[in-house]
């Protein structure tokens, strides 16, 4: 169900980041760095390079409902600009540690939030579509993206990672 209002958007946000950031926390208990880094497979992510796309994925929602506030043409969704592994690798070799890719994460699903609460209210009331666009994404989007999308694959890097001390 989407919620009514800005506020209460930002309400439901805020309890699927904390669970999916709970479930994060809970997978790299005890993982180390070095394996942490470790890509399963050449071509698939390590675990710091999916907490990454996880961040970039926030910060181009965040752009994404920008550009439909300031009434620019928004393509469908985000397409796959989170997914260049070139600036997932720049954000892992800025934040360098689970810990620290896990509290960007947290700010930048704060962000997204903060976002949500300060919706100009037409853009609640009078631009509905636009509204349940990004509603949608963060009620429906995101707990799939982590769950189903990634889940796997969160599950596959921290296996391989085990392997690495």
């Amino acid at each position: 169900k989407i919620p009514a209002t800005g506020k209460a958007l930002a309400k439901q946000a805020r309890a699927i980041h904390q669970r999916i950031n709970a479930d994060l926390a809970r997978k790299t208990r005890g993982l180390s760095e070095t394996g942490a880094s470790r890509q399963p497979k050449k071509g698939e992510w390590s675990v710091k390079q999916l907490i990454a796309h996880l961040i970039l994925t926030e910060r181009d929602l965040q752009s994404w409902v920008a550009q439909m506030v300031n009434d620019r043409e928004a393509g469908d969704d985000l397409e796959f600009r989170p997914n260049a592994n070139p600036r997932v690798d720049a954000l892992v070799d800025r934040l360098k540690t689970v810990a620290g890719l896990r509290r960007e994460l947290a700010l930048a699903q704060e962000e997204t939030a903060r976002l949500a609460e300060q919706l100009p209210r037409d853009f609640v009331t009078d631009r509905k579509h636009l509204y349940r666009r990004f509603a949608s994404w963060v009620v429906e989007i995101t707990p799939g993206h982590y769950d189903s999308e990634h889940g796997e694959q969160f599950d596959v890097a921290i296996k391989s990672s085990q392997s690495v001390k």
